[in-house]
This record gives structure tokens, sequence and C-alpha cells, in this order.
């Protein structure tokens, strides 16, 4: 069965890390960074842990109370702006629905009301030091790549 609205991270170029409930993501390629909480951190652990856009929605109203037509269309608004933004795109997986727990999503507790709408803030200040910066030349073994040893005489 072949499932639509399923994403993917762009790897190697974007990485992202959970900061105190912050979630900050850098696009490598263009120097952007971005942050992100509550819903969004939600959605975005969402993706990587493989749902489709309908399970992600599923779970979001499964989860938080609030409107329901609202918070479907916030969060799909929001999964736009991250393909907008090159930090996902469309994979077409071919694989069968998943039954997702909301703890194996976060693996922390979450706020039962959605107070906010998820937001992809982008900011571009640091754009130049982060191009400059040879960490964006990412090869497929990762980086730093450790000098081969010396052969023993």
């Amino acid at each position: 069965m072949e499932q639509k609205g399923i994403f993917k991270v762009n790897s190697p170029y974007i990485v992202s890390e959970l900061i105190d409930g912050e979630l900050v993501i850098m696009n490598l390629k263009s120097g952007n960074y971005y942050s992100v909480r509550d819903t969004g951190v939600f959605l975005w652990s969402a993706l990587e842990k493989g749902c489709s856009q309908d399970e992600m929605l599923a779970l979001l109203t499964d989860v938080y109370n609030g409107d329901i037509p609202s918070m479907i269309g916030q969060s799909l608004l929001f999964i736009k702006s991250l393909l907008d933004n090159d930090l996902v795109s469309q994979a077409m997986v071919a694989q069968g629905p998943n039954t997702w727990a909301a703890d194996q999503i976060m693996g922390q507790p979450l706020l039962d009301k959605f107070t906010s709408p998820p937001v992809l803030e982008v900011f571009s200040d640091m754009q130049d030091l982060l191009l400059l910066d040879p960490i964006h030349d990412i090869a497929e073994q990762g980086w730093p790549v450790a000098k081969p040893s010396r052969p023993s005489e």
C-alpha cells in the first residue's frame, strides 16, 4: 500500500536539535537556521519517524484539544513552509499504516491544548558565517573526517 504525504528530511544538509523544548534546524546548504516550538516540534518529530501527513494530523487531533479544522489547516501550512524552505521533501514510500502513539513521537510529555499554531521562524542573520564554515561541505562519511593514520615503522 502506497501512502501519499510521506516526507523525508533533506539530509545530510539539514540538521536539527531539540534544546529545552525548542527545535533548532539548520540548513547547511543555504545558511539559514530555523526555530520551531510546541506543536511544530510534535509535527517535525512525527515526520522524522516516518509518519504520513494523515497520520501526523490524526495524532495531532488525538493529542491536542482545540478547533480541529483550524488545527489541521495551520498544520498543513507548517508542512508547506517546511517544503518551501527545502527542509523536507516528498518521499513516496510503500508501507502499511503505522500505529504510532504520541509518546513514541516525542518521548516526552506533551501539552494537552493546541495553544499556538506550529510556526517555522526563519533566520538568515548568520548565513554568511555558516556558509563560510567548512562544516557545510559534508560528505557521506560525515564531518569532521579523521586523518588516515600513519603506518607504524
